[in-house]
């Protein structure tokens, strides 16, 4: 009982925290190409054409505008109401962290949720930078769960749930891959679902051509964050690079498809997510998110120095608090 209570203490401040940062710091450049794809929309414009600023799929445009309603019906500044809105979404991450958890190891499932809550990464990314991967991370944790609850868990609605982690945010691409290659019995079904969910994905772009087409292909799929001084890139060719990059993401459901218990499931999303980490060729900070989410389930020493090594970029890059002290240490411990 008592640890169950300092499990909801914990959260309950960790959601505290991220509202303050929230409320009380306006956020930095994405804060601005936010109000500026929410004016663009307004305005009848196309934001992939009007913009190179959005990088991002058409769902978090459509949901940024129903942001900017509610901001404006409360009275709420549109940064606090945004921020509010994806640290409700990590509350329910959370407590999905939590129940997967369970399953895999119903003794630690406490330690799971500590070991999320009280990690400084999604604090920052979430309430001070406003990145949402925690929202796209939503429906595929909901996923995972039903699939490690459920002997034959329903395809269909896994299909459905990592189809929207797609729609919202596409760096949870390769991901969803590995989603759905662990709940298929087979290889061809699970490229069938995933060339189904890409398919979906793909079509969400029409209502922008063939007037943003240049913008969709340049910003959205060709995007690569910052590159040139990160990982791999410092030591490979571009073109290298690339393909290594594309080799061991495409190829990690095939090395992993005989493991189908719930606790390898778990493992091969959080591989998948570090092997992104480690061989992109371009980063942003809120990459650092993806990995730790999954590996907060079954947390290791490798999980406790992946936080420390990453909060340390996190909070000294420009884009969130500016450490600049911490700088060249971030640099070199990532």
């Amino acid at each position: 009982m008592k640890a169950r209570l300092l499990v909801v203490i914990v959260i309950l401040v960790s959601i505290s925290l991220k509202l303050y940062l929230a409320s009380t710091f306006y956020g930095n450049y994405d804060q601005e190409s936010y109000e500026l794809v929410v004016k663009i929309i307004k305005n009848g414009q196309n934001i992939y054409h009007e913009t190179e600023r959005y990088n991002y799929t058409p769902a978090w445009s459509w949901i940024l505008v129903f942001l900017d309603s509610v901001s404006n019906t409360l009275n709420i500044q549109f940064h606090t109401v945004i921020r509010a809105f994806l640290t409700i979404a990590d509350a329910l991450n959370m407590l999905l962290i939590g129940l997967i958890a369970s399953k895999i190891r119903p003794n630690g499932y406490l330690l799971s949720i500590l070991c999320y809550a009280l990690n400084p990464v999604p604090l920052l990314i979430i309430g001070y930078h406003g990145q949402f991967d925690c929202l796209a991370l939503l429906p595929m944790l909901l996923a995972v769960y039903i699939g490690v609850s459920l002997p034959n868990p329903p395809k269909y609605l896994i299909w459905i749930l990592g189809t929207l982690a797609l729609l919202i945010k596409h760096t949870t691409f390769f991901g969803v891959w590995i989603l759905f290659a662990h709940t298929s019995k087979s290889n061809k079904k699970a490229i069938l679902m995933f060339f189904s969910s890409l398919v979906v994905f793909v079509f969400s772009f029409i209502p922008y051509l063939p007037e943003g087409l240049a913008g969709i292909l340049q910003n959205v799929f060709l995007y690569r964050g910052m590159t040139g001084f990160y990982g791999l890139s410092l030591l490979l060719p571009k073109v290298i690079n690339y393909g290594l990059f594309f080799t061991v993401m495409v190829s990690l459901p095939l090395l992993v498809k005989n493991l189908r218990d719930p606790a390898s499931l778990v493992k091969s999303l959080e591989l998948s997510f570090v092997s992104f980490i480690t061989t992109t060729p371009g980063i942003g900070q809120q990459y650092f998110l993806l990995p730790i989410v999954w590996g907060s389930i079954n947390p290791t020493r490798w999980y406790l120095g992946f936080t420390l090594f990453a909060s340390v970029y996190v909070i000294a890059t420009t884009l969130n608090l500016h450490a600049t002290h911490l700088s060249l240490v971030g640099h070199i411990l990532i």
